[in-house]
């Protein structure tokens, strides 16, 4: 069995499904009992998590490494400068 086997049907399995859908709902109780500033302060912890989420997918995908802090430079940090990653806004 490939390695990444039991994983990926991890994600494909009913259990998984389940689990989600009882997440989504423990967030919509916690989002509609929240004030605006905690409302907020939980959104912009949703949209953080979804930048990173796709930086890693995206690292992946391009073979990306992650910057390199002690300044030198390879063909595989060209899209990080001073140790930051693109511009996301």
């Amino acid at each position: 069995m490939p390695a990444f086997d039991a994983w990926i049907d991890m994600y494909a399995g009913e259990v998984f499904e389940q689990r989600v859908n009882e997440y989504i709902q423990l967030v919509d109780i916690a989002c509609s009992t929240a004030s605006s500033e905690m409302f907020n302060e939980m959104s912009n912890h949703f949209i953080t998590a979804c930048k990173l989420e796709y930086m890693f997918w995206d690292q992946a995908l391009a073979l990306k490494t992650w910057p390199d802090f002690e300044g030198i430079q390879n063909s595989r940090t060209t899209d990080f400068v001073a140790g930051k990653p693109r511009n996301w806004s």
